[in-house]
């Protein structure tokens, strides 16, 4: 058995959850999927795993990886997203 992994591009979102207002969603967009074995995935993982909250990122997390993948200076950002 075989696990498909694809990489996808990130982009501003539209969660209602998010109340400040910079919700971050997967894109369409996504790089070639790696095929990886399912049993090798595991045993590299070595049974770690994060929980609902590890996976939640804070305002200036989210701020910081739009502004790595988007390329806009923080002015463009302001005028368009009001980051």
């Amino acid at each position: 058995k075989f696990l498909e992994i694809r990489q996808h591009a990130v982009t501003i979102g539209d969660h209602p959850a998010c109340k400040d207002s910079l919700p971050i969603s997967l894109d369409w967009e996504h790089a070639e999927p790696i095929l990886i074995d399912v049993d090798g995935y595991e045993a590299q993982r070595n049974g770690f795993r994060r929980r609902g909250n590890e996976m939640r990122l804070s305002y200036v997390e989210r701020k910081n990886m739009l502004r790595s993948v988007s390329g806009l200076t923080v002015a463009e950002r302001k005028g368009q997203y009001c980051l």
